[in-house]
C-alpha cells in the first residue's frame, strides 16, 4: 500500500488492513456522500486498471475515495476522488517498483475489481462496500472487499482473481 494511503488511513483512524476472520470499525458512508463505491470505481477506471478503492473520513471534509490504478502508460497512478463530487482532487504517480509489481500481479487477473464485488455482494447481500484491493496471498491473488455493516464493523471476503471463487468465508459482521 502507497505510504500516503497509509497516512490518510492513520490520520483517519483506520486500519490499512485487517487479517482474516478479524474485523475493524471504520467510517460509514454518510448522507452528505453522493459516490458510492460503484461510481467511485467507475471514475478510478476512467484512469486505469483499479487495484484499490478504499472509502475513507479524514480529519477534516469532505470524506474521499482512495484509489489506485495501473494505466495503460505501466505506471501506478494513486488518487483521491471527492466522496461528495466524484472529483479527482489529487493524483500521485508512484515509482517503477510499484509499477512493476502491479504489471506482475494484475498479468494473472481473470476477474475485475467490479465483478469481484459482485461476487462479495453475493456473498455478503445488502452491505455496501467500502473497500477492494488485489493482494498476494500464499501465491495467490485475491480481491479482498470489505463490506460494512449498520453498526460500522467491517466483514471481509476474499475473491480469487483468476478462478472467480470466494475462498474465505464472509467474516462475521456482528449486529448485520
Amino acid at each position: 500500500m502507497r505510504w500516503w494511503l497509509l497516512a490518510v488511513l492513520a490520520l483517519a483512524g483506520c486500519g490499512a488492513e485487517t487479517g482474516a476472520g478479524m474485523s475493524a470499525t471504520v467510517p460509514t458512508p454518510t448522507p452528505s456522500v453522493q459516490i458510492d463505491f460503484d461510481e467511485a470505481a467507475a471514475v478510478a477506471a476512467k484512469e486505469g486498471t483499479p487495484t484499490l478503492l478504499q472509502f475513507t473520513r479524514g480529519q477534516a471534509p469532505p470524506p474521499v475515495w482512495l484509489a489506485s490504478v495501473y494505466t495503460q502508460a505501466g505506471k501506478v497512478t494513486d488518487l483521491r476522488i471527492d466522496a461528495e463530487s466524484g472529483q479527482i482532487t489529487a493524483r500521485q504517480d508512484e515509482g517503477a517498483d510499484d509499477a512493476a509489481e502491479a504489471k506482475a500481479e494484475l498479468s494473472a487477473v481473470k476477474l475485475s475489481m467490479t465483478q469481484a464485488v459482485e461476487k462479495a455482494r453475493q456473498a455478503v447481500p445488502g452491505k455496501p462496500v467500502v473497500t477492494a484491493q488485489l493482494e498476494q496471498d500464499d501465491g495467490r491473488t485475491l480481491w479482498e472487499v470489505e463490506l460494512i455493516g449498520e453498526d460500522r464493523v467491517v466483514g471481509e471476503v476474499k475473491v480469487d482473481a483468476v478462478t472467480g471463487a470466494v475462498v474465505t468465508e464472509p467474516s462475521a459482521t456482528p449486529g448485520g
